[in-house]
């Protein structure tokens, strides 16, 4: 299929509750892009900057592929832009987790927690900006080895619906 991209053996991201952690006291004082003052409340875990770092590793593995990805969906997005369009991406990320792990009782691996910090690295890594994922889909899937754990990444252009699209979709299974 034309414009269908993959990541393989991307870095297995952690989930958002272990991404961040509290700054003790009253945090620290930042500014924002305007340079209005705000207190950083929360900084990034060790298990995220591991994550951010595997990324970084991953990345420069497969640097030539990213970088003629990033050209394709750069150049779909001006294709789509000159016709008049708006350019939107879905990305669905396949995460994988032994068998053990996703049907043990009382712990199963969380899937749509992983999307944020997954999306964030997928924006840093194409140097594109997240604006353009309109859709963010996660899957668990299984693999047979806990060193076989990783995220597999699909990335494809849609086109973005209307609220009123999609409930005109609902009502037509609705009544099918």
């Amino acid at each position: 299929m034309d414009n269908v991209f993959w990541l393989n053996g991307f870095p297995l991201a952690p989930t958002v509750n272990n991404s961040l952690v509290k700054i003790k006291g009253n945090g620290h004082l930042k500014f924002n892009k305007k340079g209005k003052p705000y207190r950083q409340q929360f900084a990034k875990s060790r298990t995220h900057k591991s994550f951010e770092n595997a990324c970084r590793v991953w990345h420069a593995m497969n640097s030539r592929a990213v970088m003629v990805m990033r050209n394709e969906l750069l150049k779909l997005k001006a294709d789509v832009e000159g016709k008049g369009g708006r350019f939107a991406l879905r990305i669905e990320c396949f995460f994988a987790f032994t068998e053990e792990q996703m049907f043990t009782e009382g712990w199963q691996p969380d899937a749509d927690n992983r999307l944020k910090p997954c999306a964030d690295a997928l924006k840093k890594i194409l140097e594109l900006d997240d604006v353009y994922f309109f859709a963010t889909l996660s899957e668990k899937v299984t693999t047979t080895t806990k060193e076989n754990e990783c995220s597999v990444i699909r990335i494809s252009p849609m086109t973005h619906r209307t609220l009123d699209e999609v409930r005109a979709l609902m009502f037509r299974e609705a009544t099918a």
